[in-house]
């Protein structure tokens, strides 16, 4: 009988890692196959609504200046853009990134007509790709676009920073998932003894009993 109880307990044990293990193995998968698909899609949004808020401001003449400002840092903060803004005779009016220059986005232009660089998104005056940067080897995403009133917007954020978020996302729940198997251990340890101690017990009344001891109560 005592064998047969520790037969559960182990049984509950690993019936319980088992499942812990597939739970962490498919949010692994979900990591790994959707989570930078999803990653591109938020930031195809987030870069078509950066668009939408400086063609805005370039389209009401009467905007101001420091707003714009304001609107680009969040932009570049929040969401890791840099920015650059030519006007339509090519003089630079906003430069986030010294490396991310006119110059810059004419080789990658030109790169992109030769190569057909992987296309997301291209609708009315606005093309996101997807490319890597030759000098760095780092993949960025880019938005070429043209403003209603002809000048040019050019804005690119790097991939690399979903991939470390999908890694250090994988080792945690790496960690959390042998946590959790320690801690279930435990509470299977502890929950199974206190369901099976009674029936011991009372296995060991019976026992007694048949043999007429009914000296225990």
């Amino acid at each position: 009988m005592i064998d047969k109880m520790k037969s559960i307990r182990i049984k509950l044990f690993l019936t319980l890692t088992l499942t812990i293990v597939i739970i962490i193995l498919c949010l692994i998968i979900i990591n790994n196959v959707i989570l930078e698909r999803f990653y591109i899609y938020s930031k195809e949004k987030t870069l078509v609504e950066a668009y939408n808020v400086i063609n805005e401001y370039y389209h009401n003449s009467t905007g101001d200046e420091e707003t714009l400002k304001n609107e680009i840092e969040k932009f570049e903060i929040n969401s890791n853009f840099e920015i650059l803004i030519l006007s339509d005779s090519d003089v630079t009016l906003y430069m986030s990134n010294k490396k991310f220059t006119p110059t810059y986005m004419e080789n990658y232009i030109k790169r992109e007509f030769l190569y057909n660089e992987s296309l997301i998104y291209s609708r009315n005056k606005i093309t996101i790709n997807r490319s890597k940067d030759l000098s760095t080897g780092y993949n960025f995403i880019y938005l070429t676009s043209t403003l209603d009133n002809s000048y040019k917007l050019y804005i690119r954020v790097p991939i690399a920073s979903i991939r470390e978020s999908v890694q250090i996302s994988n080792r945690f729940l790496e960690i959390m998932g042998s946590f959790t198997i320690i801690v279930s251990g435990i509470m299977v340890i502890i929950i199974s003894k206190h369901f099976t101690d009674p029936i011991l017990q009372l296995n060991e009344i019976a026992d007694k009993m048949s043999k007429l001891d009914f000296s225990t109560k």
